[in-house]
């Protein structure tokens, strides 16, 4: 038999375009403690501190994030803040090594600075992409999640007007009380998780602060330890990111997620967009999804940020 011929080397694929939209949802939320985070060049340019920067044959690296703050705004400000830049110092001292080891680094910083900043009673979850792109044009997707904030990534369809529509799938990794691997996690660690909840009080397993909830003997086993992925991603599979925060999740399974985006994305092709028309695609693929899961019954905070992949 004739060897199977060598797969091609994955297409330059980067984004095009990326777009937030968020909903407080006041009919049954009163306060808004969603946040998210963008930042396209996360070293700046600057190649000083490791060598490693956006120039000069060295790597470039972006950065997109949701969190879902929970018991007031303290913990959510602070990450929305700060951990991005506890990334990017992590990615500086690796000199680009190890980005799975930075990112689990920059959650564990962060929730400790969360204690003496006061977040007792207050959490976030987080999911964050750190996409990074070698000079060869390659580009590796690194996740990291703590809670139930998610990330989804929506195949192309296959070519042809016919072709087949793959399924999104879902990098991220649900830690809440109704996940049976995170709830025997929790009580193998000496926790209990009721109703639910851990300690009966908190609906996510893993989260950044809720320091009062982790110094409990119920709260064993609460953690900011994020759950770790990642892909490369190839311009002819794939077609989009989705980043969302539970209320999305909360009546969208991934299924009509990446049939929403897939819809918005073939309907103003990507194809040869730049600029404004791009912009334009990556909005209305959020604003519909918030639109939707709003529509559909979520009584939660409600964001998502779509990232549109070079076609």
């Amino acid at each position: 038999l004739a060897p199977a011929p060598a797969r091609a080397p994955a297409p330059l694929v980067w984004p095009v375009a990326h777009a937030a939209c968020a909903e407080q949802n006041a009919r049954h939320r009163s306060y808004m403690e969603d946040e998210t985070v963008a930042v396209v060049d996360l070293l700046g340019g600057d190649a000083g501190g490791g060598g490693v920067g956006g120039s000069g044959g060295t790597p470039a690296y972006a950065l997109y994030a949701v969190y879902d703050g929970h018991g007031g705004r303290t913990a959510v400000d602070y990450v929305c803040a700060q951990l991005h830049r506890a990334i990017a110092a992590e990615v500086r001292a690796s000199r680009g090594l190890g980005l799975g080891e930075c990112l689990q680094r920059a959650f564990m910083r962060a929730d400790a600075a969360l204690k003496p900043a006061g977040a007792y009673s207050a959490g976030t979850t987080a999911a964050v992409v750190l996409l990074a792109r070698d000079p060869g044009g390659s580009v590796r997707l690194h996740l990291a999640n703590c809670g139930d904030s998610h990330v989804l990534l929506v195949p192309r369809r296959a070519a042809g007007a016919a072709g087949a529509a793959g399924a999104a799938e879902r990098l991220s990794e649900e830690h809440s009380g109704k996940a049976e691997r995170e709830v025997a996690r929790i009580e193998a660690a000496g926790g209990t998780v009721a109703y639910g909840r851990v300690g009966g009080m908190l609906a996510v397993t893993r989260a950044l602060g809720d320091h009062a909830l982790k110094s409990d003997p119920h709260g064993k086993g609460l953690t900011a330890e994020p759950f770790l992925a990642e892909r490369q991603l190839r311009a002819d599979e794939h077609l989009a990111l989705v980043l969302g925060s539970d209320g999305v999740w909360e009546s969208l399974n991934d299924a009509a997620i990446g049939q929403i985006a897939r819809q918005v994305l073939e309907e103003r092709p990507p194809a040869g967009m730049a600029g404004a028309r791009a912009q334009a695609a990556a909005a209305e693929v959020a604003q519909r999804l918030v639109r939707t899961a709003v529509q559909r019954g979520s009584r939660d905070n409600v964001s998502a940020v779509c990232l549109v992949l070079e076609p």
